[in-house]
């Protein structure tokens, strides 16, 4: 009984010590609120709605456009994959490294990209030309997601990154649930350039949201000033 009794005190002493320590509902609440937080999760919105709207008919595009099989059409997602990588494990860290451009600007110019390769794709018939739009995107999207993570990131306490960060991912799995039926239909009823334009579209409200409500903070200039010396 006495032994029993002792393994009951300790969980309970483990199970408040982790309470105590988790961050609450209202904290995590409270850093979501924040004006700086709240803008940079609409970001990730209309960025996530605009990426999901045409990968999701990707595969029909290449098709119907271009009348890629199989083959061709994994190899073009290789490609895809090889300058994700690229920009990923090499562009970004030298941007952060190198560049005295601050990260909002970098944004800035990522989702500018983002943009633009939409267009070229929506107006693409010829497979180079679906080739350098794919680089716009690719570059543009792995660019813009990672900073995006990174800023909302240094946005909030530490205690709740965790929390806040899969907010941000749950938004753009949301968008990858509800986007393509939608999608679906619409290529059906507008045809293959539905998808690009759509996306153009939806990363132009982002691209807007970054310009005109995306301003440095103190640390980001100094930084910034930092990298030019």
């Amino acid at each position: 009984w006495h032994e029993r009794n002792m393994r009951r005190r300790h969980l309970s002493f483990v199970f408040s010590s982790s309470s105590s320590s988790s961050p609450s509902i209202a904290l995590i609440l409270k850093a979501v609120s924040a004006p700086r937080v709240r803008l940079l999760l609409t970001i990730q919105l209309f960025l996530s709605l605009g990426f999901q709207a045409f990968t999701a008919m990707f595969a029909a595009y290449c098709k119907r456009r271009f009348g890629f099989g199989q083959a061709t059409y994994g190899n073009v997602l290789s490609f895809c994959g090889f300058v994700w990588a690229s920009t990923q494990g090499v562009l970004v860290p030298w941007l952060n490294r190198s560049s005295a451009l601050p990260d909002y600007q970098i944004l800035r110019w990522a989702t500018t990209s983002l943009c633009l390769g939409r267009l070229v794709l929506a107006a693409a018939y010829a497979w180079p030309w679906l080739l350098v739009g794919e680089v716009l995107v690719v570059v543009g999207a792995a660019t813009s997601f990672t900073l995006l993570a990174s800023e909302t990131s240094k946005a909030v306490p530490a205690a709740v990154v965790g929390s806040v960060v899969g907010i941000s991912a749950a938004i753009d799995s949301a968008c990858g649930i509800l986007v393509p039926p939608i999608m679906g239909h619409l290529f059906d009823i507008y045809g293959d350039a539905s998808g690009a334009l759509l996306s153009a579209l939806c990363t132009a409200v982002g691209l807007l949201l970054v310009v005109a409500g995306l301003e440095p903070k103190g640390k980001e200039v100094a930084a910034a000033k930092s990298k030019q010396h």
